[in-house]
């Protein structure tokens, strides 16, 4: 029909396509990390094909919303290659090694702004596998948290276990049954 607008059909297809999309991401759930239930307590953050950095792939990103996990504990199963993965594996050899990297480079970002913190870090042994608790907090004593590393050689390839959670026992938990079930 003349004087007919045209652009009206397509702006209304473009956004049937745009929230087709949208939806599409609401209800995407993207695979858990490797030992962490699949239950309600987990959720899956879509995060592995944007988290890259060098040879270090993530596979996988979980963290707890409550429920039968301890809150705000985070899990990541990654892959790192090359000369990452053996920086990695150094650098879990030596856990007073990795500690005193890690408060280095903690002091080099650290601003006006930034509180100072305290870290260490020690060697433990969990699902049968050597592994290193890492833990943090500012130097008066708040806002802890604990992180677990473990690592194994597959082929050329690094396969880690990355926790982070409040408590060293809640980081223990969850770091047992995901080393347990990927490395």
């Amino acid at each position: 029909m003349p004087g007919r607008d045209h652009r009206f059909p397509t702006a209304a297809l473009a956004a049937v396509f745009v929230s087709a999309g949208l939806l599409a991401g609401c209800i995407y759930m993207p695979r858990g990390a490797a030992g962490i239930p699949a239950d309600a307590s987990w959720y899956g953050l879509p995060l592995s094909g944007w988290i890259a950095e060098g040879d270090i792939k993530v596979e996988a990103v979980s963290v707890c919303n409550g429920g039968d996990c301890p809150p705000g504990s985070v899990v990541a199963a990654l892959t790192a290659g090359g000369t990452a993965a053996r920086d990695l594996e150094t650098a879990l050899a030596d856990p007073a090694r990795m500690a005193r990297l890690l408060n280095e480079a903690a002091t080099r970002r650290r601003n006006a702004k930034t509180p100072a913190t305290t870290l260490s870090a020690r060697r433990i042994v969990l699902a049968g596998r050597p592994a290193v608790a890492v833990d943090m907090a500012r130097t008066d004593g708040t806002m802890p948290v604990s992180a677990i590393v473990a690592g194994r050689r597959s082929g050329g390839a690094l396969d880690v276990v990355l926790v982070v959670a409040r408590r060293p026992d809640a980081a223990a938990i969850v770091a047992q049954g995901a080393i347990a079930t990927r490395l």
